[in-house]
């Protein structure tokens, strides 16, 4: 079981201090909510452990090894961000080969959520279609922690409650 630690998580934005001395932590398997209002700084928090924002201070570590950039998080963090982030001239097929390894690649290929989409292109498929598709490729990546920013932004209740 893997475990994630992240401490002396601190972020100011020009004089606003919207994080500080943040501490969280997990366990693999383990599912945890962030809760807060909008604006809160959630977004910013799992961008900050996930490395892909800057932080005033910050410790992340996953089973012992200490992540100081984002390169060091392949295989250990895969984000969801709340944006849409596949390329949108790209076959929804091609991006599977680039987010997972074979084997979950072909497990995506049959899943029967995303095989009719398979030789779509992001751009055109409607928002909540996109969506799931980015969180089926999140959820099957190789990653031991996976950080869901709003994962279920713009999908209908019976999907929502299909990834659940």
């Amino acid at each position: 079981m893997s475990s994630l630690h992240a401490d002396s998580i601190t972020k100011t934005f020009k004089d606003k201090k919207i994080l500080q001395d943040i501490f969280i932590g997990c366990t693999s398997g383990e599912v945890v909510g962030l809760l807060g209002r909008n604006g809160s700084g959630k977004s910013t928090l799992l961008k900050i452990i996930a490395g892909l924002e800057t932080a005033d201070t910050k410790f992340v570590r996953i089973d012992g090894v200490i992540l100081k950039n984002v390169s060091q998080n392949r295989g250990m963090i895969s984000f969801l961000p709340q944006y849409h982030f596949l390329p949108a001239h790209v076959k929804i097929k091609n991006s599977i080969k680039v987010f997972t390894n074979r084997e979950n690649a072909e497990k995506l290929f049959l899943h029967p959520f995303i095989s009719p989409f398979l030789d779509s292109k992001p751009r055109t498929l409607s928002g909540g279609e996109l969506k799931l598709i980015e969180i089926l490729l999140i959820l099957y990546s190789e990653s031991k922690f996976i950080l869901l920013d709003e994962p279920f932004q713009s999908l209908a209740p019976q999907m929502t409650d299909e990834i659940k």
